[in-house]
């Protein structure tokens, strides 16, 4: 089954998540785990990023923040995080929770959206004085806190969804329908405007010198997708024992309600986060042109390896006449 992941033609089926890799080790009496371990994070963008990781538990499920810290291989790694199987539970069956958590996220992604137009506006303009460059280093640590959790409503469980919907499809329906089913419902309004733009991100780190072209992610969650093949999908389970019906059933409008949502918001995540690091990349090269004049760095490079404060203290000393 071949979608379109982020931009990308994939086979959904094959394809696996990265993100659902992990490593786990034990540390000071805790369990640690390090999501995406093959993801290294520079330390200004995991400075950006900590208190948003930290307060996963806090926002979803009302528990302590989590404690995170990353090695010196550029790895990060969390202790008293949330478990995958109770993000995979609660999105099924506690559909409250789940809608609760997604109507809080509409307005922050939303939010975020909205500043992401500004700030690329403002680059294309040319209009950064330094004043508005540490803003804007601030308002991207706040975003990032804002937005991090939420984006944990599918960033650990959706693929896993998918696989099992299928799972559910294909005990009822041959390879190929059950595969028309799930393209009919796993849509992104952000995967095919970016298509339709042109828009092909990037692989590899987020921040280069020079950026990639600035982004902006256009699209929306559509909270009822459908299949012209409803009507026959009730009709095959009708077909079943009354006992194998209701459990179908049963299952399938969960399935069937919840993991186009998923989907959906994995693909969110992925084009809003991609196009809020272009923007800030862009202002970390911007602000690299005058450190450089003013001999407070070698190289740009020196930027991701300061964290937020440091790299806010020398933009305050450098020129920018």
């Amino acid at each position: 089954m071949t979608k379109f992941r982020y931009g990308t033609a994939v086979n959904m089926i094959s394809h696996g998540s990265d993100v659902t890799e992990y490593k786990v080790r034990r540390e000071d009496g805790k369990e640690w785990i390090c999501i995406r371990p093959e993801r290294h994070y520079s330390r200004l963008e995991h400075d950006v990023r900590e208190q948003g990781f930290e307060r996963v538990p806090e926002v979803l499920f009302g528990r302590q923040q989590a404690t995170c810290r990353m090695d010196d291989d550029g790895l990060v790694w969390y202790a008293d995080f949330v478990n995958q199987d109770e993000i995979y539970h609660r999105t099924l069956h506690d559909p409250n929770w789940f809608l609760r958590r997604l109507e809080e996220r509409k307005e922050i992604f939303d939010n975020c959206k909205s500043k992401i137009k500004d700030f690329n506006s403002r680059i294309q303009d040319g209009d950064l004085t330094k004043e508005t460059c540490i803003e804007y280093l601030r308002d991207w640590e706040r975003l990032n806190s804002e937005l991090f959790p939420y984006m944990f409503l599918a960033l650990l469980t959706d693929e896993i969804l998918i696989k099992d919907f299928r799972r559910l499809l294909t005990s009822h329906f041959d390879t190929a329908q059950a595969t028309e089913i799930l393209d009919d419902l796993l849509e992104s309004e952000y995967s095919k405007n970016a298509i339709k733009g042109g828009y092909a991100p990037k692989k590899g780190k987020f921040f280069t010198f020079p950026p990639e072209a600035p982004y902006y992610p256009e699209g929306e969650i559509v909270l009822n997708r459908t299949t012209e093949q409803e009507s026959e999908i009730y009709e095959k389970m009708l077909s079943s024992t009354v006992s194998e019906f209701w459990s179908s059933i049963d299952t399938y409008i969960r399935y069937r309600a919840f993991v186009p949502l998923v989907f959906q918001i994995s693909e969110e995540n992925f084009y809003v986060m991609r196009s809020l690091s272009i923007a800030m990349n862009h202002i970390v090269d911007h602000v690299g042109e005058y450190l450089l004049r003013s001999n407070l760095i070698s190289d740009k490079q020196e930027m991701l390896r300061s964290d937020l404060d440091g790299l806010i203290a020398m933009i305050q000393e450098a020129n920018f006449e």
